[in-house]
């Protein structure tokens, strides 16, 4: 329709928006004339969140920091859960005994809010850094580049069975776990990523 801009949207008549596109038409052509009657919203969403640990003692065994890391990615994934919002940017905080700071992050192709991607993705970064038996004296974990919950316009229609699953499985996840505690819920051993 040769749309490029606003002004332009603001010249189309409102039925021929209608037409074109239904009822998202009426609304395109009531916000390109300026017209939202939405409330306003004077809160605004985090651009990030973090978690992070100070160990009482450095910690320089490998379970231990994993846990520590997967631990903190639930937490997060539970909070960006309930909050309906996803990040497309995983960063880890990594914290030496003599208090040298470092902090790795990795851009996702798409938004998560899923606590195993968020661990998944943590732990390349830790594990990319972290040498076998160096002390660590902090872990942090925080997803940033948040918005809210969305499905994916280009490749929806081949996902959207395995994205509905996976938010209702996540969803599910974080509510036993709230309700009935942290350890409510574990990776089998069999199935265990390492």
């Amino acid at each position: 329709m040769k749309i490029e801009r606003i002004g332009d949207l603001a010249q189309v008549p409102q039925g021929i928006l209608i037409e074109h596109f239904g009822k998202i038409g009426y609304v395109l052509a009531q916000r390109a004339q300026g017209i939202d009657e939405r409330s306003i919203t004077t809160e605004h969403v985090a651009k990030s969140v973090s978690q992070e640990r100070t160990f009482a003692k450095d910690i320089r065994e490998k379970d231990p920091l994993l846990e520590t890391i997967q631990s903190l990615s639930d937490h997060l994934s539970r909070r960006l859960t309930k909050k309906h919002v996803q990040g497309t940017t995983i960063k880890i905080k990594l914290r030496w005994p003599d208090f040298t700071t470092i902090t790795r992050q990795v851009t996702l192709n798409q938004p998560t809010n899923n606590g195993q991607k968020i661990y998944d993705t943590a732990k390349k970064l830790f594990l990319a850094e972290w040498n076998p038996g160096q002390a660590v004296r902090l872990i942090g974990v925080g997803v940033t580049g948040l918005g809210p919950e969305q499905l994916y316009l280009w490749d929806y229609q081949y996902r959207k069975l395995d994205l509905e699953a996976e938010k209702r499985l996540n969803t599910a996840i974080v509510n036993l776990r709230e309700k009935f505690g942290e350890d409510a819920l574990q990776w089998g051993e069999k199935f265990k990523k390492d």
